[in-house]
């Protein structure tokens, strides 16, 4: 197949007529711009007449707060039906967060234990060895907030905690369920109490390299806002799997030493019952989910003290998690 490039500007509308004369079996414009170049598009597109079937994709960020993504949504609908709009985000295509989609539903043993009742907590982390590296103006107006929590690990969260839902549709898994742990805090509060927040812009060394703390960053805008932090935690607690509260943590952070991003961490809760006589550790199953792997803590038997438990790891014997 052949490819083309075409030098345009897409928020004109001759520009737009010129592409859009030969669109082929099927036009798909994916918006990797941003929010406000994103609205000024829709509004050239408006005056021009869109093949049938064309399909609108957008990355994120959508719109800079709660009024400019509505704004974004209304925009859009005056386009194309809502089945051809896609909201896309980068990490559901993960395989982190595929694995999670398929151990939960397409494993009974597994699914029947993944409730708030069985899970004590769920922490999903994401840790950068990269610094600003250049993106310093972006985050003097977004910060690891609206750049990675707001977007990125929510989803991830929506994807452990949603309810299974009735089909893959559309309809149902990604507008309807994906998205109602999120709309749900067990708290029933739309603002977070400021115990529950973590934020930092602190410097730091990564496998020998020196990086400075985000205030001192090149290319910073002439007057920092120290608030836009490049790191930062959550914790909250979502009603959901089973109606019941289950607690969640989700962080990122930038240079930070270790393995790079971690993933899922769903712990499980103590035996409620369990033989007398037996000394359980502190933690109970846990497992851990990356991109490059995916284990499971047990309590075992000791091997020497039948009555003294440890702890085993189950992981898959390829390098790779599938």
């Amino acid at each position: 197949d052949e490819s083309t490039y075409q030098q345009a500007d897409i928020t004109r509308k001759e520009d737009l007529e010129r592409i859009m004369a030969d669109p082929g079996d099927r036009l798909a414009m994916y918006f990797a711009v941003p929010p406000a170049v994103a609205a000024s598009a829709c509004d050239a597109l408006a005056d021009v007449k869109i093949p049938e079937g064309t399909v609108l994709a957008l990355e994120k960020p959508f719109g800079v707060d709660q009024a400019g993504a509505r704004d974004l949504n209304d925009r859009l609908a005056r386009l194309v039906p809502e089945s051809q709009v896609f909201r896309v985000d980068h990490f559901l295509g993960r395989s982190t967060t595929l694995n999670v989609l398929g151990v939960r539903f397409a494993n009974r043993v597994i699914a029947s234990v993944w409730s708030a009742q069985e899970i004590e907590s769920v922490v999903i982390r994401y840790d950068e060895t990269l610094g600003l590296e250049g993106r310093a103006g972006y985050y003097d107006h977004a910060g690891a907030l609206v750049d990675m929590i707001q977007s990125h690990l929510l989803q991830v969260m929506a994807v452990v905690a949603m309810e299974p839902p009735a089909t893959l549709h559309e309809r149902d898994f990604p507008r309807r369920d994906h998205g109602r742990p999120a709309r749900e805090p067990a708290s029933g509060r739309t603002t977070l109490p400021r115990h529950r927040a973590v934020r930092g812009t602190t410097a730091g060394e990564v496998a020998g390299r020196a990086l400075p703390s985000y205030v001192d960053e090149p290319g910073r805008g002439s007057r920092p806002r120290h608030r836009d932090a490049r790191r930062g935690r959550l914790r909250g607690a979502q009603r959901t799997m089973g109606r019941r509260a289950l607690p969640a943590a989700l962080g990122q952070g930038a240079r930070r030493q270790g393995r790079g991003d971690r993933g899922d961490v769903p712990e499980g809760q103590p035996r409620s019952r369990r033989p007398r006589g037996g000394r359980l550790p502190v933690r109970c199953c846990a497992s851990h989910w990356g991109p490059d792997h995916m284990d499971v803590e047990l309590n075992v038997n000791g091997g020497d003290d039948p009555f003294e438990l440890e702890r085993a790891t189950i992981a898959p014997t390829s390098a790779k998690a599938r």
